[in-house]
């Protein structure tokens, strides 16, 4: 089953890094109403260790499964699929993101804002306009300085 969104999800995304409801929604839909020939793949943060996932493979027919394998394997359907919930249905294959994400490992230094600020680009926004204004204010007050000493000189 797929819990739906609630009414202050929407404003909470804009706070934390969630999956879009929408996702949810489309998901459940679904998954309400498989089709022929469904398969799907679940990863998980383990609810017994943090840092280790755990990923289900799970249809209704041996078959499927063996189908879902099969898709695992193909180079081409890989870049299809991302997000925590992969459903296959026949051939199609489509990807959702139903739940936070959670990190394992460590990433180095140099890929830090990559990580923390490529889903919140408003915040991104945020620091560069901080940035302008750190440097921007003191140049202006520099430079009207350097005004007032060049007029002063012209007048004596």
């Amino acid at each position: 089953s797929m819990s739906l969104p609630d009414q202050m999800e929407g404003f909470a995304r804009l706070i934390w890094d969630g999956p879009p409801p929408e996702e949810r929604i489309r998901a459940a839909a679904l998954l309400a109403a498989p089709a022929e020939g469904l398969a799907l793949v679940a990863g998980a943060q383990s609810p017994l260790r943090a840092g280790r996932s755990v990923v289900a493979i799970a249809a209704p027919t041996p078959a499927a499964v063996e189908a879902m394998a099969e898709a695992l394997r193909d180079p081409a359907r890989i870049p299809r699929m991302q997000g925590d919930l992969i459903v296959m249905t026949g051939d199609s294959i489509e990807s959702f993101r139903t739940a936070q994400s959670y990190s394992v490992g460590t990433l180095p230094f140099w890929m830090w804002p990559n990580h923390y600020l490529g889903a919140q680009p408003w915040v991104l926004l945020l620091m560069l306009l901080g940035a302008s204004l750190l440097i921007g204010l003191p140049v202006l007050v520099a430079l009207r300085r350097r005004a007032v000493r060049r007029l002063r000189g012209r007048g004596a």
